[in-house]
């Protein structure tokens, strides 16, 4: 299904569903459920309970930034379009700031649900435990500390692909550059897969020069693509619950259906950090 040809028209699809709001998210156009609508559902109905909303999956990311663009130009009512970032803020003329554009705090909802705060709150419902010790945190974060550091180069040098046409880091076959130590159980970064994709790359395209640093990922945990993130953290969640809780072992997708849900309770409770902070603010605008 694609857009009706007028923004008059738009606008009453919500009135046809009986509903607020129509929210258009990524995913495949022959279903409106998956992922990205229980995210954005669970982000809209913790921070705005009150406000019906029907969820619709419109296909990629291009797709929704036209969309996006059609209910700017054309001031379409009781439209919203939600999407993953990308890198999207720090390319030029990309990033839409409207009050009925949202986009994830990091590359993907997949960043967002595995920020740092929401891994701990993932881990301690996965493993039962009251609270998360000092140690295990320390754990953690000294795991993430040592992959994202392996990581930032390859990173960057996505980036800098992307602006050519191309890219480096594998989005559908994240097991190409991370693997699971044998003995640790932790992730590794395959650096010589990661070099030499990152040197094919360097043959077949010739990235323009990008002098404003200041513009540039920088955090790996914010701006690596998502299904990398998401096996980072599949790995590190399951070394750790084997070293501080059992022997049991966390399928990926059991994993991020708990780190939705928990996200969802974040967004309702006190604590704050970046992530949050987005989300609230792009949610507060909506009227």
């Amino acid at each position: 299904m694609t857009f009706e040809r007028t923004g008059s028209g738009q606008s009453n699809r919500s009135i046809f569903f009986g509903v607020d709001y129509i929210c258009y998210v990524e995913g495949s156009t022959e279903n409106d459920f998956g992922p990205d609508v229980v995210f954005w559902k669970n982000v809209f109905a913790a921070l705005q309970p009150t406000k019906k909303i029907h969820f619709s999956c419109r296909g990629g990311k291009p797709v929704l930034e036209r969309l996006a663009m059609e209910v700017v130009e054309q001031d379409v009512e009781k439209t919203i379009v939600a999407m993953d970032a990308d890198y999207a803020e720090f390319l030029t003329g990309r990033y839409i700031n409207h009050r009925c554009v949202f986009y994830t705090f990091g590359y993907s909802f997949e960043n967002d649900i595995f920020s740092f705060d929401n891994v701990l709150e993932t881990f301690r419902v996965l493993s039962r435990m009251h609270s998360v010790s000092s140690d295990v945190q320390s754990f953690l974060r000294a795991a993430f500390d040592k992959t994202f550091k392996e990581l930032r180069v390859p990173m960057l040098a996505d980036f800098h692909a992307l602006r050519a046409g191309s890219s480096v880091l594998p989005r559908d076959k994240p097991g190409r550059i991370i693997s699971r130590d044998q003995t640790t159980n932790l992730p590794m970064v395959n650096k010589s897969e990661c070099a030499k994709i990152i040197s094919l790359v360097n043959v077949a395209t010739k990235p323009r020069t990008f002098a404003d640093y200041s513009r540039m990922p920088n955090a790996v945990a914010k701006s690596c693509v998502g299904h990398i993130l998401e096996l980072v953290v599949h790995y590190t969640i399951n070394a750790a619950i084997k070293n501080f809780v059992s022997n049991k072992n966390i399928a990926k997708d059991q994993l991020k259906d708990v780190a939705i849900q928990c996200f969802k309770d974040l967004l309702k409770s006190e604590n704050n950090n970046d992530v949050l902070e987005h989300h609230r603010m792009q949610c507060g605008r909506l009227v």
